[in-house]
């Protein structure tokens, strides 16, 4: 689970527009666009619209921050991949 988060956490660095809100912390990769709230916001709806997966949300130093937390030891690499996909189209469809 710990390489799964990791393997998560480059994947996301690697998406323009994005960062990562914190270091990597057990199974816990927090993200944000660098347009601001109102992009990670929009961002965030809309992988939850979506129903494939289900992303949580924090703040962190007062930003809006998105949280992938690998829970299940059920979870595979292609269904990360899959989440990261849909964070890369809804990143593009800005």
């Amino acid at each position: 689970m710990l390489d799964l988060a990791a393997w998560a956490a480059d994947r996301i660095a690697d998406i323009e527009g994005l960062e990562l809100a914190t270091a990597t912390d057990l199974t816990v990769v927090s993200f944000r666009s660098l347009r601001g709230d109102d992009e990670t916001r929009r961002i965030f709806a809309g992988i939850n619209a979506a129903r494939e997966a289900h992303l949580s949300s924090t703040t962190v130093g007062g930003i809006f921050t998105i949280r992938l937390v690998l829970l299940s030891q059920r979870t595979t690499r292609d269904q990360v991949e899959q989440v990261i996909r849909r964070i890369e189209a809804l990143v593009s469809a800005d």
